[in-house]
């Protein structure tokens, strides 16, 4: 094949992506993996009855899921059986431990959306929060994100499900063995703040956020002696005193979790280590080669 040919042909898959993204998102939001986990092997007339759907479109989407490698396909005199592979069993069932399935459902929900409007989010340079909830665009991030409990729920449910893939890489990033307390400003269900207190005995965390997270919060908070050692406080501002004959600065925060295109009116960007430097006398990075990278900076 010519290097012309190759190129095209990446450019295909290029193009062809979203549809392997859906397949996904349709397979966890009928819990099609739910459906198979504990390594059951159903039919795919089994599989439709049980989602509430056709038989031919649950064979189609069981097939579409077995050639991306979430499901295995078996056929036995005749019969074709599918199954979950290692890979969904351990992140695309709803209740796993490291489950991912809150957040595959938040991309399919809302994500997906905002990205059909990527042309006006261009040529715009705003967010397009606006057209997906159909609230005027100068609307709050909050009441257009999740204007219902149910959408907040979801919400968090995604960050949970998120910030517990990454919590034990950042958890692990320093030895933080000499600190007996740690505030987590922003930390949602406290998924990081339970991986460092199990990962540090002695040390006990606070976990500040917005007051309607604080109150889901309960909901996902494994049993434990190790939970006596978080606690939870609501925020709802935070006040931040520097001489007025210093150059102003506003306060940016890292966007990674979000598509920086749709997010141009909020100046999201990430920081160079050299901007964590005012005020501490020793500011090491760590990559953790997950999503989220870790910073410890000391006085």
């Amino acid at each position: 094949m010519s290097n012309e040919e190759g190129s095209g042909q990446e450019l295909l898959d290029l193009i062809k992506g979203f549809r392997r993204s859906k397949v996904l998102f349709t397979a966890c939001k009928l819990k099609v993996f739910d459906t198979l986990k504990n390594g059951a092997v159903l039919t795919a007339e089994d599989v439709a009855g049980k989602i509430n759907a056709s038989v031919c479109g649950t064979e189609q989407l069981l097939d579409a899921c077995a050639a991306l490698g979430l499901l295995e396909r078996t056929e036995r005199v005749g019969v074709v059986g599918y199954g979950n592979t290692e890979l969904a069993s351990l992140y695309l069932v709803s209740e796993g431990e490291h489950s991912l399935h809150g957040f595959v459902t938040h991309y399919n929900d809302h994500i997906w959306d905002l990205f059909t409007h990527l042309e006006s989010a261009v040529q715009e340079g705003t967010n397009q929060f606006h057209r997906v909830s159909r609230r005027r665009a100068d609307d709050s991030f909050k009441d257009s994100f999740y204007p219902s409990k149910e959408a907040q729920l979801q919400f968090t449910r995604a960050m949970h499900d998120l910030t517990k893939l990454g919590a034990h890489a950042v958890a692990t990033a320093f030895d933080l063995s000499g600190f007996t307390s740690a505030c987590d400003l922003g930390g949602c269900t406290g998924a990081l703040a339970h991986r460092l207190v199990q990962e540090y005995p002695h040390l006990k965390v606070t976990v500040f956020d917005l007051p309607e997270i604080i109150e889901l919060a309960p909901s996902f908070q494994p049993v434990g002696q190790q939970a006596a050692r978080i606690s939870f406080m609501p925020a709802g501002g935070i006040v931040i005193l520097e001489s007025t004959k210093r150059k102003q600065h506003r306060a940016t925060y890292p966007t990674g979790l979000w598509p920086k295109v749709l997010l141009i009116s909020a100046k999201g960007r990430k920081r160079a280590p050299a901007e964590w430097q005012h005020g501490f006398q020793d500011v090491r990075v760590v990559h953790t080669g997950g999503l989220l990278d870790a910073v410890l900076a000391t006085r």
